[in-house]
């Protein structure tokens, strides 16, 4: 895709057969390229929604792996939950690809396993190295706001993050 900054210049994608198939213009009075990046955020939030639950699935079976050995399990009652939960995430991903058809290939697969792997890694790093140290989590969210942003989707500034005293 060409990134240019009007209608004209840039290819279409998957993204305009959305705005088009939900007559997204006419029903909102923006624009396609306002649109076109509103669909693009929307999608990167379903993309990281996605991820992160596979990545609730992964910690939960690594818990439960850990604490086997000792005899430590869940209880029944925590495992049905678990179970309820993932059925939720199933059906949540179900309703988000048919909500969002046309976006997903199938090949896309092995990437979107990739992404899993690397949010799963991602967190369990962050959570090793900060803990509940208040310093380093403020020096890992200072290096990483202060990162300029590759995507210009979100604005997260330092004061989002609830656990950091300014």
């Amino acid at each position: 895709m060409i990134n240019c900054h009007s209608d004209e210049q840039r290819e279409r994608d998957e993204l305009d057969d959305v705005i088009d198939r939900c007559k997204m213009i006419e029903t909102t009075g923006k624009t396609r390229e306002e649109l076109h990046r509103m669909v693009a955020k929307a999608t990167l939030c379903l993309n990281i929604s996605h991820c992160l639950s596979d990545v609730i699935e992964s910690l939960v079976m690594d818990a439960e792996s850990i604490l086997r050995p000792f005899g430590a399990t869940f209880k029944r009652e925590d495992k049905l939950r678990f179970k309820q939960l993932t059925k939720a995430l199933q059906d949540a991903r179900k309703c988000a690809k048919r909500t969002t058809l046309g976006l997903y290939q199938h090949e896309d697969a092995d990437a979107f396993a990739e992404d899993c792997d690397w949010w799963y890694n991602m967190i369990r790093l962050l959570s090793d190295r900060t803990g509940e140290d208040e310093l380093k989590t403020l020096q890992v969210v200072n290096w990483l706001t202060h990162m300029p942003t590759v995507l210009g989707m979100f604005d997260v500034k330092k004061r989002d993050f609830k656990r950091i005293r300014l």
